[in-house]
Protein backbone atom coordinates (compact mmCIF):
# COMPACT_ATOMS: atom_id res chain seq x y z
CA UNK A 1 0.00 0.00 0.00
CA UNK A 2 1.56 3.53 -0.98
CA UNK A 3 0.87 5.93 1.76
CA UNK A 4 2.34 9.17 1.89
CA UNK A 5 2.85 11.31 5.45
CA UNK A 6 1.87 14.93 5.45
CA UNK A 7 4.12 17.03 8.31
CA UNK A 8 4.02 20.29 9.05
CA UNK A 9 7.21 22.43 9.10
CA UNK A 10 8.86 22.60 12.64
CA UNK A 11 7.50 25.91 13.43
CA UNK A 12 3.67 24.68 12.52
CA UNK A 13 1.05 26.53 13.96
CA UNK A 14 -0.38 24.31 17.07
CA UNK A 15 -4.40 24.99 17.40
CA UNK A 16 -6.05 25.18 19.68
CA UNK A 17 -10.07 23.47 20.57
CA UNK A 18 -12.75 25.37 22.01
CA UNK A 19 -14.90 23.96 24.58
CA UNK A 20 -18.84 24.62 24.04
CA UNK A 21 -20.23 24.30 27.37
CA UNK A 22 -23.29 22.20 27.49
CA UNK A 23 -25.11 24.63 28.97
CA UNK A 24 -24.29 26.81 25.97
CA UNK A 25 -25.53 27.22 22.48
CA UNK A 26 -27.29 29.55 19.73
CA UNK A 27 -26.25 32.64 19.26
CA UNK A 28 -22.74 33.86 19.94
CA UNK A 29 -22.91 36.26 22.94
CA UNK A 30 -18.72 36.41 23.25
CA UNK A 31 -16.28 36.77 21.15
CA UNK A 32 -12.98 36.13 23.68
CA UNK A 33 -10.10 34.31 22.37
CA UNK A 34 -10.93 30.96 22.36
CA UNK A 35 -14.57 31.45 24.20
CA UNK A 36 -17.53 31.22 22.57
CA UNK A 37 -20.89 31.37 24.46
CA UNK A 38 -24.20 30.65 23.37
CA UNK A 39 -27.67 30.32 24.48
CA UNK A 40 -30.78 28.84 23.57
CA UNK A 41 -32.51 28.39 26.75
CA UNK A 42 -33.71 30.71 29.84
CA UNK A 43 -31.62 29.83 33.28
CA UNK A 44 -33.52 27.82 35.71
CA UNK A 45 -35.98 26.28 32.93
CA UNK A 46 -35.55 22.60 32.16
CA UNK A 47 -33.55 22.37 28.98
CA UNK A 48 -31.17 24.74 31.05
CA UNK A 49 -30.95 21.93 33.65
CA UNK A 50 -30.46 19.30 31.28
CA UNK A 51 -27.95 20.74 28.96
CA UNK A 52 -25.35 22.10 32.13
CA UNK A 53 -25.86 18.46 33.84
CA UNK A 54 -24.39 16.83 30.74
CA UNK A 55 -20.10 17.54 29.89
CA UNK A 56 -19.08 19.91 27.57
CA UNK A 57 -18.73 18.98 24.10
CA UNK A 58 -15.79 20.19 22.28
CA UNK A 59 -16.34 22.18 19.35
CA UNK A 60 -13.30 23.77 16.90
CA UNK A 61 -13.85 27.41 15.56
CA UNK A 62 -12.64 29.83 13.07
CA UNK A 63 -10.33 30.96 16.09
CA UNK A 64 -9.10 27.48 15.43
CA UNK A 65 -7.78 27.36 11.91
CA UNK A 66 -5.53 29.74 9.62
CA UNK A 67 -6.07 29.30 6.22
CA UNK A 68 -2.66 31.56 5.25
CA UNK A 69 -0.88 28.97 7.10
CA UNK A 70 -2.50 26.06 5.70
CA UNK A 71 -0.20 23.50 3.75
CA UNK A 72 -1.27 22.20 0.06
CA UNK A 73 -2.82 18.78 -0.25
CA UNK A 74 -3.21 18.29 -4.16
CA UNK A 75 -5.15 14.66 -4.20
CA UNK A 76 -4.73 14.26 -8.07
CA UNK A 77 -1.34 13.87 -7.35
CA UNK A 78 -1.70 11.32 -4.71
CA UNK A 79 -2.53 7.44 -4.56
CA UNK A 80 -3.98 5.10 -1.90
CA UNK A 81 -3.26 6.33 1.38
CA UNK A 82 -2.78 10.50 2.23
CA UNK A 83 -1.66 9.97 5.80
CA UNK A 84 -1.55 13.43 8.10
CA UNK A 85 0.83 13.32 11.10
CA UNK A 86 1.07 16.78 12.62
CA UNK A 87 -0.63 19.25 13.51
CA UNK A 88 -2.21 22.39 11.67
CA UNK A 89 -4.10 23.27 9.01
CA UNK A 90 -4.25 21.54 5.47
CA UNK A 91 -6.03 22.63 2.47
CA UNK A 92 -7.28 19.92 0.15
CA UNK A 93 -8.63 19.46 -3.75
CA UNK A 94 -8.53 17.41 -6.15
CA UNK A 95 -9.97 13.58 -6.69
CA UNK A 96 -8.36 10.35 -4.59
CA UNK A 97 -9.67 6.55 -4.95
CA UNK A 98 -8.20 5.84 -1.59
CA UNK A 99 -8.13 7.43 1.74
CA UNK A 100 -7.29 10.47 3.96
CA UNK A 101 -5.57 9.15 7.49
CA UNK A 102 -4.96 11.40 10.45
CA UNK A 103 -2.41 9.82 12.84
CA UNK A 104 -1.54 13.06 14.48
CA UNK A 105 -0.52 13.25 18.33
CA UNK A 106 -2.83 13.12 20.85
CA UNK A 107 -2.92 16.44 22.02
CA UNK A 108 -2.76 17.84 18.16
CA UNK A 109 -5.88 19.98 16.85
CA UNK A 110 -6.22 19.37 12.82
CA UNK A 111 -8.14 21.22 10.57
CA UNK A 112 -8.78 19.72 7.31
CA UNK A 113 -10.14 22.37 4.69
CA UNK A 114 -11.78 20.90 1.89
CA UNK A 115 -12.03 22.70 -1.42
CA UNK A 116 -13.90 20.41 -4.05
CA UNK A 117 -12.61 17.14 -3.15
CA UNK A 118 -13.87 13.81 -4.48
CA UNK A 119 -12.05 11.03 -2.56
CA UNK A 120 -14.10 6.95 -2.75
CA UNK A 121 -12.35 4.21 -0.66
CA UNK A 122 -13.05 0.89 -1.42
CA UNK A 123 -11.03 -0.54 1.89
CA UNK A 124 -11.94 1.61 4.93
CA UNK A 125 -13.15 5.09 5.33
CA UNK A 126 -12.98 7.89 3.18
CA UNK A 127 -11.47 10.03 6.23
CA UNK A 128 -10.41 8.17 9.45
CA UNK A 129 -9.08 9.39 11.95
CA UNK A 130 -7.05 7.46 14.21
CA UNK A 131 -5.79 9.55 16.54
CA UNK A 132 -5.80 13.72 17.43
CA UNK A 133 -7.30 15.40 19.81
CA UNK A 134 -9.72 17.95 17.81
CA UNK A 135 -10.38 17.59 14.14
CA UNK A 136 -12.20 19.81 12.02
CA UNK A 137 -13.52 19.35 8.48
CA UNK A 138 -13.94 22.96 6.93
CA UNK A 139 -16.15 23.49 3.43
CA UNK A 140 -14.55 25.56 1.67
CA UNK A 141 -16.72 28.31 -0.06
CA UNK A 142 -18.73 27.34 -3.14
CA UNK A 143 -16.96 24.08 -3.14
CA UNK A 144 -18.47 20.76 -3.54
CA UNK A 145 -17.07 17.77 -1.54
CA UNK A 146 -18.15 14.11 -2.45
CA UNK A 147 -17.01 11.10 -0.15
CA UNK A 148 -18.16 7.80 -0.34
CA UNK A 149 -16.84 3.87 0.83
CA UNK A 150 -17.12 1.24 -1.55
CA UNK A 151 -16.37 -1.82 0.22
CA UNK A 152 -18.27 -4.46 0.97
CA UNK A 153 -20.38 -4.91 4.44
CA UNK A 154 -17.98 -8.18 5.28
CA UNK A 155 -15.48 -5.47 5.81
CA UNK A 156 -15.09 -4.90 10.00
CA UNK A 157 -13.09 -2.10 9.60
CA UNK A 158 -15.44 -0.09 7.92
CA UNK A 159 -17.66 1.74 10.42
CA UNK A 160 -18.63 4.93 8.40
CA UNK A 161 -17.55 6.71 5.66
CA UNK A 162 -16.32 9.89 7.67
CA UNK A 163 -14.79 7.99 10.80
CA UNK A 164 -12.84 9.73 13.82
CA UNK A 165 -11.83 8.31 17.34
CA UNK A 166 -11.21 12.03 18.11
CA UNK A 167 -13.90 15.18 18.77
CA UNK A 168 -14.98 16.02 15.19
CA UNK A 169 -16.59 19.14 13.81
CA UNK A 170 -17.97 20.35 10.46
CA UNK A 171 -18.09 23.74 9.41
CA UNK A 172 -18.21 26.02 6.81
CA UNK A 173 -20.20 26.68 3.90
CA UNK A 174 -19.39 24.73 1.07
CA UNK A 175 -21.46 21.69 0.23
CA UNK A 176 -20.34 17.68 1.24
CA UNK A 177 -22.06 14.88 0.18
CA UNK A 178 -21.02 12.04 2.00
CA UNK A 179 -22.46 8.01 1.11
CA UNK A 180 -22.08 5.52 3.84
CA UNK A 181 -22.37 1.62 1.54
CA UNK A 182 -21.52 -0.80 4.64
CA UNK A 183 -22.68 0.61 7.76
CA UNK A 184 -22.53 4.94 8.94
CA UNK A 185 -22.40 7.86 7.02
CA UNK A 186 -19.92 10.46 9.88
CA UNK A 187 -18.96 9.13 12.96
CA UNK A 188 -17.10 10.28 15.85
CA UNK A 189 -16.48 8.50 19.16
CA UNK A 190 -16.16 11.47 20.93
CA UNK A 191 -18.35 14.46 20.24
CA UNK A 192 -19.54 15.04 16.53
CA UNK A 193 -20.66 18.92 16.55
CA UNK A 194 -21.65 20.61 13.24
CA UNK A 195 -21.74 24.01 12.55
CA UNK A 196 -22.52 25.09 8.95
CA UNK A 197 -22.07 23.56 5.75
CA UNK A 198 -24.67 21.80 3.19
CA UNK A 199 -24.30 18.00 4.40
CA UNK A 200 -26.48 15.39 3.06
CA UNK A 201 -25.64 12.13 4.12
CA UNK A 202 -26.53 8.64 2.50
CA UNK A 203 -26.20 5.80 4.89
CA UNK A 204 -27.20 1.94 5.28
CA UNK A 205 -27.41 2.49 8.62
CA UNK A 206 -26.79 5.61 10.82
CA UNK A 207 -26.58 8.75 9.48
CA UNK A 208 -25.08 11.04 12.03
CA UNK A 209 -23.20 9.36 14.69
CA UNK A 210 -21.32 11.18 17.93
CA UNK A 211 -21.25 8.61 20.68
CA UNK A 212 -20.52 11.10 23.19
CA UNK A 213 -22.92 13.65 22.20
CA UNK A 214 -24.08 15.33 18.59
CA UNK A 215 -24.45 19.57 18.48
CA UNK A 216 -25.60 20.87 15.97
CA UNK A 217 -25.75 24.73 15.32
CA UNK A 218 -25.99 25.86 11.63
CA UNK A 219 -25.93 24.49 8.21
CA UNK A 220 -28.39 22.74 6.11
CA UNK A 221 -28.76 18.53 6.64
CA UNK A 222 -29.87 16.28 4.71
CA UNK A 223 -29.75 12.50 6.24
CA UNK A 224 -31.36 9.36 4.63
CA UNK A 225 -30.77 6.59 7.01
CA UNK A 226 -31.28 2.40 6.73
CA UNK A 227 -30.98 2.82 10.77
CA UNK A 228 -31.15 6.13 13.19
CA UNK A 229 -30.84 9.47 11.09
CA UNK A 230 -29.14 11.46 14.13
CA UNK A 231 -27.53 9.46 17.30
CA UNK A 232 -25.45 9.38 20.43
CA UNK A 233 -24.71 6.15 22.12
CA UNK A 234 -22.95 6.82 25.37
CA UNK A 235 -25.22 4.89 27.58
CA UNK A 236 -22.21 4.43 30.05
CA UNK A 237 -21.63 8.25 31.37
CA UNK A 238 -24.66 9.94 32.48
CA UNK A 239 -23.17 13.35 31.59
CA UNK A 240 -22.87 12.05 27.77
CA UNK A 241 -25.17 10.53 25.30
CA UNK A 242 -26.71 13.72 24.42
CA UNK A 243 -28.30 15.45 21.25
CA UNK A 244 -28.76 19.17 21.23
CA UNK A 245 -29.68 21.20 18.06
CA UNK A 246 -29.24 25.11 18.00
CA UNK A 247 -30.34 26.35 14.30
CA UNK A 248 -29.89 24.88 11.16
CA UNK A 249 -32.69 23.08 9.03
CA UNK A 250 -32.38 19.53 9.34
CA UNK A 251 -34.43 16.98 7.40
CA UNK A 252 -34.18 13.03 8.13
CA UNK A 253 -35.85 10.13 6.69
CA UNK A 254 -34.61 7.37 8.65
CA UNK A 255 -36.15 3.47 9.16
CA UNK A 256 -35.17 3.99 12.88
CA UNK A 257 -35.96 6.73 14.93
CA UNK A 258 -34.69 10.10 13.47
CA UNK A 259 -33.30 11.37 16.59
CA UNK A 260 -32.25 9.47 19.37
CA UNK A 261 -29.89 10.05 22.49
CA UNK A 262 -28.89 7.11 24.97
CA UNK A 263 -29.57 9.79 27.56
CA UNK A 264 -30.54 13.31 26.73
CA UNK A 265 -32.27 15.62 23.76
CA UNK A 266 -32.70 19.36 23.60
CA UNK A 267 -33.92 21.42 20.91
CA UNK A 268 -33.40 25.16 21.54
CA UNK A 269 -34.06 26.25 17.53
CA UNK A 270 -33.54 25.22 14.22
CA UNK A 271 -35.88 23.39 11.55
CA UNK A 272 -36.84 19.95 11.67
CA UNK A 273 -38.49 17.86 9.33
CA UNK A 274 -38.37 14.37 10.35
CA UNK A 275 -40.25 10.85 8.83
CA UNK A 276 -39.35 7.85 10.25
CA UNK A 277 -40.76 4.27 10.72
CA UNK A 278 -39.84 4.56 14.50
CA UNK A 279 -39.99 7.20 16.88
CA UNK A 280 -39.49 10.92 15.34
CA UNK A 281 -37.23 11.76 18.12
CA UNK A 282 -36.23 9.21 20.98
CA UNK A 283 -34.14 10.15 24.23
CA UNK A 284 -34.33 7.50 27.14
CA UNK A 285 -33.95 10.00 29.16
CA UNK A 286 -34.98 13.79 29.36
CA UNK A 287 -36.47 15.26 25.97
CA UNK A 288 -36.56 19.06 25.75
CA UNK A 289 -37.76 21.48 23.53
CA UNK A 290 -37.22 24.92 24.29
CA UNK A 291 -37.88 26.34 20.65
CA UNK A 292 -37.57 25.84 16.80
CA UNK A 293 -39.98 24.21 14.38
CA UNK A 294 -40.42 20.63 14.73
CA UNK A 295 -42.11 19.16 11.63
CA UNK A 296 -42.73 15.14 12.07
CA UNK A 297 -44.65 14.27 9.14
CA UNK A 298 -44.66 10.03 9.62
CA UNK A 299 -43.37 7.96 13.00
CA UNK A 300 -44.88 5.07 15.16
CA UNK A 301 -44.30 7.47 18.12
CA UNK A 302 -43.60 11.37 17.82
CA UNK A 303 -41.87 12.30 20.94
CA UNK A 304 -40.72 9.52 23.59
CA UNK A 305 -38.55 9.38 26.75
CA UNK A 306 -38.82 9.39 30.09
CA UNK A 307 -39.03 12.70 31.14
CA UNK A 308 -40.68 15.71 28.38
CA UNK A 309 -40.93 19.14 28.92
CA UNK A 310 -42.27 21.56 26.22
CA UNK A 311 -40.87 25.12 26.91
CA UNK A 312 -41.66 27.01 23.20
CA UNK A 313 -41.32 26.01 19.43
CA UNK A 314 -43.86 25.02 16.73
CA UNK A 315 -44.13 21.35 16.84
CA UNK A 316 -46.15 19.00 13.96
CA UNK A 317 -46.37 15.26 14.93
CA UNK A 318 -48.28 12.16 12.78
CA UNK A 319 -47.85 8.99 14.49
CA UNK A 320 -49.09 6.06 13.64
CA UNK A 321 -49.08 5.38 17.45
CA UNK A 322 -49.26 7.64 20.38
CA UNK A 323 -47.92 11.60 19.25
CA UNK A 324 -46.73 12.37 22.40
CA UNK A 325 -45.28 9.57 25.24
CA UNK A 326 -43.96 9.75 28.12
CA UNK A 327 -42.66 6.12 29.83
CA UNK A 328 -39.95 4.84 31.50
CA UNK A 329 -39.95 2.01 28.79
CA UNK A 330 -41.09 -0.78 31.10
CA UNK A 331 -44.26 -2.30 31.20
CA UNK A 332 -46.85 -1.10 33.46
CA UNK A 333 -49.69 -2.44 35.28
CA UNK A 334 -53.39 -2.10 34.45
CA UNK A 335 -54.73 -1.05 31.42
CA UNK A 336 -58.15 0.54 32.87
CA UNK A 337 -58.57 3.50 35.08
CA UNK A 338 -55.85 5.39 36.71
CA UNK A 339 -56.89 3.88 40.45
CA UNK A 340 -55.85 0.28 38.92
CA UNK A 341 -52.65 1.25 36.98
CA UNK A 342 -49.60 2.13 38.79
CA UNK A 343 -47.72 5.26 37.52
CA UNK A 344 -44.04 5.07 36.80
CA UNK A 345 -41.57 6.87 38.90
CA UNK A 346 -39.51 9.70 37.43
CA UNK A 347 -41.97 9.85 34.28
CA UNK A 348 -43.45 12.99 33.46
CA UNK A 349 -44.82 15.41 30.32
CA UNK A 350 -45.48 19.04 31.19
CA UNK A 351 -45.75 21.54 28.29
CA UNK A 352 -45.37 24.80 29.50
CA UNK A 353 -45.19 27.11 26.50
CA UNK A 354 -44.95 26.56 22.54
CA UNK A 355 -47.23 24.97 20.17
CA UNK A 356 -47.82 21.58 19.77
CA UNK A 357 -50.33 19.66 16.91
CA UNK A 358 -50.90 16.21 17.01
CA UNK A 359 -52.35 13.82 14.57
CA UNK A 360 -52.40 10.25 16.57
CA UNK A 361 -53.49 6.97 15.22
CA UNK A 362 -52.64 5.63 18.84
CA UNK A 363 -52.78 8.07 22.00
CA UNK A 364 -52.15 11.50 21.52
CA UNK A 365 -50.77 12.65 24.77
CA UNK A 366 -49.37 10.03 26.22
CA UNK A 367 -48.06 9.64 30.22
CA UNK A 368 -47.14 6.41 32.54
CA UNK A 369 -46.56 9.26 34.97
CA UNK A 370 -47.60 12.76 35.78
CA UNK A 371 -48.69 15.49 33.10
CA UNK A 372 -49.25 18.84 33.19
CA UNK A 373 -50.32 21.56 30.55
CA UNK A 374 -49.71 25.41 31.94
CA UNK A 375 -48.99 27.04 29.28
CA UNK A 376 -48.71 27.31 25.35
CA UNK A 377 -51.44 25.64 22.59
CA UNK A 378 -51.85 21.61 22.62
CA UNK A 379 -54.42 20.53 19.92
CA UNK A 380 -54.97 16.76 19.60
CA UNK A 381 -56.47 15.34 16.99
CA UNK A 382 -57.05 11.99 18.25
CA UNK A 383 -57.82 8.56 17.83
CA UNK A 384 -60.67 7.05 16.03
CA UNK A 385 -60.30 3.61 17.28
CA UNK A 386 -61.85 3.35 20.65
CA UNK A 387 -58.95 1.41 22.46
CA UNK A 388 -56.86 4.43 22.46
CA UNK A 389 -57.70 8.03 23.64
CA UNK A 390 -56.28 11.74 22.88
CA UNK A 391 -55.44 11.88 26.99
CA UNK A 392 -54.15 9.03 28.12
CA UNK A 393 -52.47 9.46 31.31
CA UNK A 394 -51.68 7.09 34.24
CA UNK A 395 -52.43 10.24 37.49
CA UNK A 396 -54.28 12.73 35.29
CA UNK A 397 -53.86 15.47 33.12
CA UNK A 398 -53.23 18.77 35.57
CA UNK A 399 -54.06 21.87 33.87
CA UNK A 400 -52.92 24.64 35.03
CA UNK A 401 -52.68 27.13 32.17
CA UNK A 402 -52.72 27.14 28.47
CA UNK A 403 -54.86 26.17 26.16
CA UNK A 404 -56.11 22.54 25.31
CA UNK A 405 -58.50 21.13 22.35
CA UNK A 406 -58.41 17.00 22.07
CA UNK A 407 -60.80 15.66 20.06
CA UNK A 408 -60.84 11.93 19.60
CA UNK A 409 -62.85 8.67 20.42
CA UNK A 410 -64.90 8.14 23.40
CA UNK A 411 -64.22 4.44 24.89
CA UNK A 412 -60.99 5.54 26.37
CA UNK A 413 -61.41 9.32 25.99
CA UNK A 414 -60.30 10.77 29.18
CA UNK A 415 -61.28 13.99 31.04
CA UNK A 416 -58.71 16.05 32.81
CA UNK A 417 -57.86 16.06 36.59
CA UNK A 418 -60.89 17.41 38.20
CA UNK A 419 -58.69 19.33 40.81
CA UNK A 420 -57.08 20.95 37.66
CA UNK A 421 -56.56 25.26 38.54
CA UNK A 422 -57.57 26.02 35.24
CA UNK A 423 -61.17 25.45 34.05
CA UNK A 424 -62.21 22.82 31.39
CA UNK A 425 -64.95 20.97 29.73
CA UNK A 426 -65.42 17.79 28.19
CA UNK A 427 -68.48 16.71 25.64
CA UNK A 428 -69.92 13.76 23.80
CA UNK A 429 -70.26 15.28 20.38
CA UNK A 430 -69.85 13.34 17.03
CA UNK A 431 -68.61 14.66 13.76
CA UNK A 432 -66.46 13.52 10.63
CA UNK A 433 -63.27 15.75 9.28
CA UNK A 434 -64.24 19.16 7.50
CA UNK A 435 -66.78 19.94 10.59
CA UNK A 436 -66.94 22.92 12.26
CA UNK A 437 -66.56 22.67 16.01
CA UNK A 438 -67.61 25.93 18.33
CA UNK A 439 -67.51 26.41 21.90
CA UNK A 440 -70.03 28.87 22.94
CA UNK A 441 -70.34 30.54 26.36
CA UNK A 442 -73.90 30.80 28.36
CA UNK A 443 -74.43 34.09 26.73
CA UNK A 444 -74.15 32.79 22.98
CA UNK A 445 -70.68 34.25 22.85
CA UNK A 446 -68.21 31.81 20.73
CA UNK A 447 -64.96 31.20 22.82
CA UNK A 448 -63.59 28.61 20.18
CA UNK A 449 -63.70 27.34 17.05
CA UNK A 450 -62.17 24.43 15.05
CA UNK A 451 -62.38 22.60 12.12
CA UNK A 452 -61.82 18.70 12.32
CA UNK A 453 -59.20 16.73 10.59
CA UNK A 454 -61.01 13.38 11.23
CA UNK A 455 -64.23 11.83 12.92
CA UNK A 456 -64.52 12.14 16.47
CA UNK A 457 -66.76 11.16 19.75
CA UNK A 458 -65.71 13.45 22.05
CA UNK A 459 -63.91 16.97 22.69
CA UNK A 460 -62.54 18.52 25.34
CA UNK A 461 -61.63 22.25 25.68
CA UNK A 462 -59.48 24.28 28.11
CA UNK A 463 -58.10 27.88 28.31
CA UNK A 464 -58.20 30.73 30.57
CA UNK A 465 -62.01 31.83 29.46
CA UNK A 466 -63.65 27.97 30.63
CA UNK A 467 -65.07 28.33 34.66
CA UNK A 468 -65.85 25.35 36.33
CA UNK A 469 -69.81 25.36 36.96
CA UNK A 470 -70.80 27.13 34.36
CA UNK A 471 -72.50 25.83 31.49
CA UNK A 472 -71.21 25.99 27.84
CA UNK A 473 -72.35 24.61 24.41
CA UNK A 474 -70.35 22.41 22.07
CA UNK A 475 -71.66 22.73 18.65
CA UNK A 476 -70.88 20.32 15.54
CA UNK A 477 -72.03 22.26 12.23
CA UNK A 478 -75.52 23.12 14.37
CA UNK A 479 -75.47 20.60 16.30
CA UNK A 480 -75.69 21.19 20.54
CA UNK A 481 -74.06 19.79 23.24
CA UNK A 482 -74.47 21.33 26.90
CA UNK A 483 -72.14 20.39 29.11
CA UNK A 484 -71.14 21.82 32.32
CA UNK A 485 -67.41 22.49 32.57
CA UNK A 486 -65.54 20.71 35.02
CA UNK A 487 -67.45 17.39 34.81
CA UNK A 488 -65.97 14.67 33.49
CA UNK A 489 -67.37 12.18 30.38
CA UNK A 490 -69.77 9.99 31.72
CA UNK A 491 -68.22 6.35 30.77
CA UNK A 492 -64.46 8.31 30.53
CA UNK A 493 -61.25 7.25 32.29
CA UNK A 494 -61.49 10.87 33.95
CA UNK A 495 -58.09 10.87 35.18
CA UNK A 496 -56.34 8.04 32.86
CA UNK A 497 -55.54 5.43 31.99
CA UNK A 498 -51.70 3.74 31.61
CA UNK A 499 -50.67 3.17 28.39
CA UNK A 500 -47.97 1.02 27.22
CA UNK A 501 -43.85 1.50 27.38
CA UNK A 502 -43.71 2.67 23.82
CA UNK A 503 -40.82 1.46 22.16
CA UNK A 504 -41.53 1.31 18.27
CA UNK A 505 -43.47 -0.75 15.65
CA UNK A 506 -41.07 -3.85 16.51
CA UNK A 507 -41.72 -3.86 20.07
CA UNK A 508 -40.15 -2.36 23.35
CA UNK A 509 -37.25 -1.32 23.47
CA UNK A 510 -34.31 -2.81 25.88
Amino acid sequence: MNQRRILQAAGALLLTSTLLTACAFGTIASTEPNEIEYNIVEDGTAADTVLSENDASTVMTTADWDETEAVEIDLDQESDTVTVTEAGTYHVTGDLAGSILVTAADDAKVTLILDGVNIASSDGPAISVESADDVALVLADESINTVTDEGSAAQEDITATIASEADLTIAGSGTLEVTGTVEDGISSDDDLAITGGNILVTAVDEGLRGKDSVSISGGEITVTAGGDGIKSTNEEDAARGFVTIAGGTITVTSESDAIEAATDVVIGDGTLNLSSADDGIHAEQNLVVAGGTINISESYEGLEAAVIDISGGETTILASDDGINASSGESIEGSAPAPMAEAQDGVSLTMSGGTVTIDAVGDGFDSNGTATLSGGTLIINGPVDGANGSIDTASGLDIVGGTLLAVGSAGMAESPATDSEQGWLAASATGSAGDTIELLDSAGQSVYSYTATKEFQSVIFSSENIVNGETYTVSVNGTATSVEAGTALAGGMGGGSAGGPGGGPGGARP
